[in-house]
């Protein structure tokens, strides 16, 4: 891992929310010490099968829109965690051209009020 690449994930690490990268081949890049902590280590894996124990891209996924360039803000209730999460997926190009995703969940906490 070279000192660049070391920064990020030190950076990342220390977030308190879920943080991971997939490659165009939807293999897992990286992931923080939140998300596996939540979903296990997945670094290697496909994401689908990492997450969802899926054996194909879920049908849902809108990974193809980041790896085209855009940024998505949207909510997604993970069954596995029973948590629903707000997503953000953001394209990070690299310097060989190539585009990964990074993803980042933040749960959401819904309180009920009782009187």
């Amino acid at each position: 891992m070279d000192k660049k690449i070391k920064v990020f994930a030190s950076i990342f690490d220390a977030l308190v929310d879920s943080v991971y990268i997939i490659d165009e081949n939807y293999t897992v890049a990286f992931a923080n010490k939140t998300m596996i902590r939540e979903f296990g280590d997945g670094t290697g894996k496909k994401c689908y099968k990492w997450l969802y124990q899926s054996d194909d891209v879920c049908s849902w996924c809108r990974a193809k829109e980041v790896f085209s360039g855009k940024t998505l803000y949207w909510e997604h209730y993970v069954p596995r965690t029973e948590k629903t999460y707000e997503i953000i997926e953001i394209p990070l190009s690299s310097e060989d051209g190539t585009v990964s995703k990074l993803s980042i969940f933040l749960a959401l906490v819904h309180q009920s009020i009782s009187s």
